[in-house]
């Protein structure tokens, strides 16, 4: 998998939410197949794209290729804006006031891996349970990965996009010591409502360009 290695030293965000810096190419979303995710047992199976399998190894595995590295997931959650529309929502959290880093900015959910996830994508329905309290249903595709500096060494993020149950309806339920607001944004919005760095405002750009190809191409949402 190709890597965007960031040439800069400083904390691109705080230790548990590196999301700030990034460029991310979106694969286009093929087949979908049913996958358990190790020990999440209380979750039903959540169905996994095609070009996010590769992904759904056991995370000790993605570890040893990727030696000396945090690893981190981030998802971009999508949500249709009704039943039979092909328009979507992309969901933006803003970093809570008391944030060491980037305060009152607004991101996509994400985290590092921790030691009971089983993959990375238990990594990513983990941290979006936890920011969130959006339970993951399907993994709708992954986008390109990037690796970037902490202040506790180096990390490399994988991506998802994902839709959650209940999708637009879902009660959002943000941790406070986190992040304090939301957003479900389109294509059409003005993002300016929404203060992000550059490099985050690039990586929801790119989502809302997907979502844009959704609608246009309703076969590109099977």
């Amino acid at each position: 998998m190709a890597i965007q290695r960031q040439l800069h030293d400083q904390p691109l965000a705080s230790a548990d939410t590196p999301l700030a810096s990034s460029i991310l190419i979106f694969f286009t979303i093929e087949t979908s197949a049913k996958h358990i995710l190790g020990n999440m047992a209380h979750q039903d199976p959540i169905s996994i794209s095609e070009s996010a399998l590769p992904l759904n190894v056991p995370l000790a595995e993605l570890r040893t290729q990727n030696q000396n590295k945090r690893l981190v997931a981030g998802v971009a959650i999508v949500a249709k804006s009704s039943p039979d529309s092909t328009a979507m929502k992309l969901l933006l959290i803003r970093r809570a006031s008391t944030e060491d880093v980037y305060p009152l900015m607004y991101e996509i959910p994400g985290g590092g891996a921790e030691d009971e996830d089983d993959s990375i994508i238990a990594t990513a329905v983990r941290e979006v349970k936890e920011e969130t309290g959006l339970t993951i249903v399907r993994i709708l595709q992954s986008f390109e990965g990037f690796e970037y500096a902490t202040r506790k060494g180096r990390a490399i993020q994988f991506n998802f996009m994902a839709e959650v149950e209940g999708g637009l309806d879902a009660e959002v339920k943000l941790n406070p010591s986190e992040h304090e607001d939301y957003a479900w944004v389109g294509p059409d919005d003005d993002l300016s409502k929404y203060p992000m760095t550059e490099s985050m405002l690039t990586v929801v750009n790119n989502a809302l360009a997907i979502i844009r190809n959704r609608e246009h191409d309703p076969s590109t949402a099977a």
